[in-house]
């Protein structure tokens, strides 16, 4: 059961394309992963933390797939392998040749 094992995070990005083919590398190579997303709260002072620069302009610009975070983990025991996994992926090699 997942539930009480241990977890590690192994990637945070902004890039959704990015977090499912990594998920998919994975899932493909048998290891459990957990995804999901998350939007940073504004630190605001009074009021609600608006600033005249975000309304500067002539249109309003949506930032929220700049703020969306994205958050891949897997099984403590599988750390290694799929970290080995992902390098290889990407063109690491290593072998060390």
């Amino acid at each position: 059961m997942h539930l009480f094992r241990k977890k590690v995070t192994l990637v945070n990005t902004n890039r959704k394309e990015e977090m499912e083919s990594k998920k998919k590398l994975l899932a493909d190579a048998g290891l459990w992963v957990h995804t999901w997303e998350t939007e940073p709260v504004p630190v605001t002072g009074q009021g609600a933390g608006l600033r005249p620069s975000d309304w500067a302009g002539k249109t309003m610009v949506n930032k929220d797939e700049q703020r969306i975070v994205y958050h891949l983990e897997v099984l403590k025991d599988d750390q290694y392998q799929a970290m080995k996994i992902l390098m290889e992926a990407v063109g690491v090699d290593l072998q060390g040749e």
